[in-house]
């Protein structure tokens, strides 16, 4: 089993998991494509996605440089810039957005 996620990053995972599933959805990628490539079992992104089972260390910085993202940091800022204009996605009152 790998490494643990960091408490800093499992403090983001909320709005790091909607932000991920948006950039794969942006590149034209099912989770299982994700998953054939990662290499990892079946349903486990969309295990990620839903929150129903946290990478590992090792797997997340797989998932996020997959998807095109350099670092972790660069991944949390960016998964609250994504909230901040999609917050109706996530539960709130829908803002100026163009999506």
């Amino acid at each position: 089993m790998g490494a643990r996620l960091d408490a800093d990053t499992k403090a983001h995972l909320t709005l790091i998991r909607p932000f991920l599933a948006f950039k794969r959805m942006a590149l034209g990628l099912t989770q299982d494509d994700l998953n054939h490539m990662l290499g990892f079992a079946d349903r486990l992104v969309s295990k990620w996605e839903c929150g129903d089972r946290d990478p590992s260390c090792f797997s997340f910085e797989v998932w996020f440089q997959t998807l095109g993202l350099p670092s972790k940091e660069q991944v949390i800022k960016e998964s609250y810039e994504y909230a901040k204009c999609h917050r109706h996605r996530l539960g709130a009152k829908r803002s100026n957005c163009d999506c």
